[in-house]
């Protein structure tokens, strides 16, 4: 005799049906806690938009920097981190950067206890009180 009756699966869910009629429905987490995207770099501050995806009570999302791009979570100049987040939006900056710099960063996601790190992406600041191009953005988190 079969275990179950039937196992079905959706975006949301996982749904078994057992032998005796009893279902057990499994929900689907998404494998990304956060996302941080480089807003912009203007004179001395790198700004950093982020959306919450997953809530956890132990969510975490860190910025490490440095002027070299060997950097480590070890080997940094500097780091932010947020840990209080505006429902399911936050802001992360850095501030007090040095001007006409190549900066290199990369970010950290600790969520259920979990860490996860991007790719080593570089940004460079301006005059001060200028607009720098950054490129484009990323997402963070990943299989957790």
């Amino acid at each position: 005799d079969a275990f179950f009756q039937s196992v079905t699966e959706t975006n949301d869910y996982v749904l078994m049906v057992l032998a005796n009629g009893t279902e057990i429905r499994i929900p689907k987490v998404s494998a990304v806690a956060a996302t941080l995207t480089l807003d912009k770099v203007t004179g001395f501050t790198a700004t950093f938009n982020g959306q919450v995806i997953r809530h956890s009570l132990d969510l975490k999302v860190t910025v490490y920097y440095s002027t070299t791009d060997n950097l480590t979570v070890y080997k940094h100049t500097g780091k932010t981190s947020v840990t209080e987040f505006n429902g399911d939006t936050f802001t992360l900056r850095l501030t007090e950067l040095a001007a006409n710099t190549t900066y290199y960063y990369f970010t950290e996601v600790i969520c259920d206890g979990t860490a996860t790190f991007s790719e080593i992406s570089s940004f460079r600041t301006g005059k001060e009180d200028s607009y720098v191009d950054w490129g484009e953005g990323e997402n963070v988190g990943g299989d957790i």
